[in-house]
């Protein structure tokens, strides 16, 4: 999605739903929700006045989890997302596949950085984080290696390691994310590396797992794409205070950056900021107060998709998603280009009597070929349909 209307400065206000910290597994909580409202706060006080007034509120704060209780708070609800939605952006976050996401950059990205672009460029990092979120949700084994995997990275200790690499092995043969256990423990030390800078990354060290600092990134990157500035303001949060480090350095910045992945469009990686990110209690702030409403709405709605308010809110949240944490489940149709393209690759990963040595170097053309390949294959997938429904 493209920013259509361009600013000098842009006031932004952001708060989030389904916080667990660096617990992506927590069942009760399935999905984060991280909103942006780019409203002045003079604005944001009209829209907050007129709330009240219309629907005879109690309190001082608008909360959306205590207004989603009653029917007259829904009424709210309905209005202000109407109202504000046109203004804000969000990244939500099916926690368990973004978990599976951080399982790949940890556990193999390491062993493919050398040609990550080749792989990025067919999204290998989707197809493989798909597999094993998919396969969490339905059997024990591939479930308990998230978890282990889970606890290891949460607790910053090396020495779970090895419980994650006897978890996998038991998968060896049943799966393709069984498969990958043998070509990253003879690569361990390359894993050992990643996690090592990781356990040393000073305040944020602690918030690995964790998902507020993405979500801010990735919509400042959005919103910087057509402002000259951003003055942000967020609802206080210790992941954002162990992670200001990171957002100090974008203040000041006249520079652009953009980076491509897979065939999508090339994404915005650098935004100005004129000062730090402000942290404020969300009772002084009438935009944070928006964003958490918005936040909370489209959580509530994520998690209780079949209820008709949910239908009634979904309706206008199209605009509002922006780079959002999800499975493509196309990526697990064997007829995509992009599939077969992905489940050749992994037979060479994982095929024992290759040449590890030289194999990386020769991913590019492992790529190429089977780009070529499919067409063919395609073509013997509708043949045999055919043999199989003729008289």
């Amino acid at each position: 999605m493209t920013p259509q209307q361009s600013t000098t400065v842009r006031n932004l206000y952001f708060d989030e739903s389904g916080f667990t910290g660096a617990n992506l597994a927590d069942p009760e909580q399935p999905w984060f929700v991280y909103v942006g409202v780019a409203l002045d706060e003079e604005e944001a006080c009209l829209i907050h006045t007129e709330a009240y007034s219309r629907f005879r509120l109690q309190g001082s704060e608008l909360k959306g989890a205590n207004l989603i209780k009653t029917t007259r708070g829904r009424r709210a609800l309905s209005w202000i997302l109407g109202v504000v939605c046109e203004h804000a952006r969000a990244v939500v976050a099916d926690k368990r596949y973004a978990l599976a996401g951080k399982f790949f950059d940890y556990m193999i990205e390491p062993i493919l950085a050398e040609r990550n672009a080749t792989f990025y460029e067919i999204d290998f990092h989707k197809f493989v984080a798909t597999h094993l979120f998919l396969a969490s949700k339905t059997d024990k084994h591939h479930d308990e290696l998230l978890m282990a995997f889970s606890r290891m990275m949460r607790r910053m200790d090396p020495g779970e390691l090895d419980e994650v690499f006897s978890v996998w092995r038991r998968l060896e043969g049943l799966s393709p994310i069984g498969q990958l256990h043998k070509l990253s423990k003879l690569h361990r030390e390359k894993i050992e590396g990643e996690l090592g800078v990781a356990r040393n990354a000073g305040p944020m060290a602690n918030w690995t797992l964790e998902l507020t600092a993405t979500a801010l990134y990735s919509l400042l990157c959005y919103w910087g794409e057509t402002s000259d500035g951003l003055e942000v303001y967020c609802d206080n949060s210790k992941p954002l205070v162990a992670s200001a480090a990171f957002f100090d350095g974008f203040i000041g910045r006249r520079d652009k950056g953009y980076v491509q992945l897979s065939s999508a469009p090339p994404s915005s990686i650098v935004f100005n900021l004129n000062k730090p990110v402000r942290l404020v209690d969300s009772r002084s702030s009438y935009g944070i107060q928006l964003a958490d409403v918005l936040a909370s709405t489209l959580a509530y709605t994520l998690k209780n998709p079949v209820e008709p308010i949910s239908k009634e809110w979904r309706s206008l949240y199209g605009k509002m998603l922006v780079n959002s944490i999800v499975p493509d489940l196309t990526l697990m149709d064997l007829r995509e280009r992009t599939t077969f393209i992905n489940t050749q690759v992994l037979f060479e990963l994982t095929d024992g009597s290759r040449d590890r040595v030289d194999l990386l170097k020769k991913m590019p053309i492992i790529v190429r070929m089977a780009k070529s390949m499919y067409p063919y294959y395609l073509h013997s997938l509708d043949a045999g349909l055919e043999d199989f429904v003729a008289p």
